[in-house]
């Protein structure tokens, strides 16, 4: 090993400690000798703090990772156990089940002393997951954390938010999938965020896989995945970014870290189900999107209302209980999907739901359903909720023409932590109104109020 002098420093006032170095990297190539060391504090590795060395050149520089501080003090004791930190770490990270943990005791600087701690080591199950997490060992708080999964950004080419839209064109038909069925103009060229690197089309909010085996779709070394419609890949690839863009509005308004909503790797299958129709399920908390008619993942607005259901069962396992309750599910998705696609685009419109994935079901000019609905509770129930839900979904949008985007969606998501399995119309409308006031101070309660009076769902 080769001695490296410490500088001496002026003690805190925790104990000070013996200091050393232990070598971590040590090899020899043309250009000289590369030396790593670590410092160490009463026999403890220094979390970061590393020195290199090159013999060959004559010099010597200090490598600063992330937290890298020599430390000549050492406080704090292991009252929390190896097996609590992980625990710890596991939790912090919002882990997978079946994610592995595993703890070393480290120092972890401070200015010119350092904690004993807990370096946890985190790796998912599946998912974009291998974290470092330090653990204070005295008192079980976090430190610091890190993901140092390499992420990466692609290209991908997607419909925004389908092709009868953004062509004005309702005339266009699917053609059973041929490429030719939509002109190039149709396709829009975009980023995609926080792929894992490996090509596959997986990453820190979207996995999207093949069948049932939870193999890739896609895998592509330049993270470009710039398909046409006939290609299976181009759903993924539609899935992925309209999923990933909506959870990162999700947290961009506040809810992030424990106020999280769906903030996973969000498993989607596109090629595996012959129907036209798309589903979540709650056992495999995946989503499923059908290829019958209009494959449904080439539409942003159903990608994004399935999404729409996985965001509410989040907050409330088991949602929409009740046929009101199951109403609202349905009015929410339709909402967000309108919402998020709305944002996205130059599309207002005249508030028509899907209109591209409609055209294989429903006479030209077609939509799935509408969103400036003027119907009424009660007189407008019939029992079917996607129906029925075009009632939560229109009040829902007259909210956000009320009182804006970014104020109706953090009441609307903030409400839905209130609701239970069995909500109904009214229990809905008034948590609205008390994440309003929680969130606002009240400040839109009136024009809320009045938008469920008018739709009879309040008194």
């Amino acid at each position: 090993m080769v001695a490296i002098a410490l500088a001496a420093a002026a003690l805190p006032a925790a104990a000070s400690a013996a200091t050393g170095v232990r070598v971590v990297h040590d090899v020899t190539t043309s250009t000289g000798r590369h030396l790593w060391t670590q410092q160490t504090v009463d026999g403890l590795p220094v979390y970061g703090a590393y020195t290199y060395s090159n013999g060959g050149l004559g010099f010597e520089t200090s490598v600063q990772r992330t937290f890298a501080r020599t430390a000549t003090a050492l406080a704090g004791s292991y009252a929390v156990s190896a097996d609590r930190a992980r625990q710890i770490a596991l939790a912090h990270t919002v882990a997978p089940s079946g994610s592995a943990a595993s703890a070393s005791r480290v120092a972890f600087p401070s200015g010119t002393s350092a904690r004993r701690a807990w370096a946890v080591r985190v790796e998912f199950s599946y998912g974009p997951g291998d974290w470092s997490v330090v653990v204070d060992a005295a008192t079980g708080k976090v430190l610091h954390a890190v993901n140092r999964v390499r992420f990466a950004t692609g290209s991908g080419r997607v419909f925004s938010p389908n092709p009868v839209v953004t062509l004005g064109d309702p005339n266009l038909t699917d053609q059973k999938d041929a490429n030719a069925a939509v002109p190039d103009a149709a396709y829009k060229v975009v980023d995609l965020h926080d792929l894992d690197g490996t090509g596959k089309l997986r990453g820190t909010w979207v996995n999207a896989t093949r069948g049932t085996h939870r193999e890739s779709v896609a895998s592509e070394p330049t993270l470009q995945y710039l398909y046409r419609r006939h290609d299976d890949r181009f759903e993924a690839v539609m899935a992925y970014y309209w999923i990933d863009r909506s959870q990162r509005y999700i947290q961009s308004i506040g809810f992030s870290g424990t106020s999280g909503v769906n903030d996973e790797s969000q498993f989607v299958k596109v090629d595996n189900y012959s129907g036209d129709n798309s589903f979540y399920s709650t056992g495999t908390d995946s989503i499923t999107y059908g290829t019958g008619g209009v494959d449904d993942a080439e539409d942003a607005e159903v990608i994004l209302h399935e999404y729409g259901h996985l965001i509410q069962d989040a907050q409330v396992p088991g949602f929409g209980a009740t046929e009101q309750g199951g109403a609202m599910g349905e009015g929410f998705g339709d909402y967000w999907a309108a919402d998020q696609t709305a944002a996205a685009s130059d599309h207002q419109g005249l508030l028509w739901l899907a209109e591209w994935d409609s055209t294989s079901y429903a006479p030209v000019p077609s939509c799935l359903r509408r969103l400036d609905s003027t119907k009424h509770f009660p007189e407008d129930m019939d029992g079917e909720v996607h129906d029925e839900g075009e009632l939560w979904s229109a009040s829902l949008w007259q909210l956000r023409s009320s009182v804006g985007r970014t104020v109706a969606n953090t009441d609307i998501l903030e409400a839905h932590f209130l609701l239970t399995p069995v909500s109904r119309f009214r229990q809905g409308a008034k948590a609205i109104i008390a994440a309003d006031r929680s969130l606002y101070g009240g400040a839109h309660v009136a024009k809320i109020t009045r938008i469920f009076e008018r739709r009879g769902i309040l008194l």
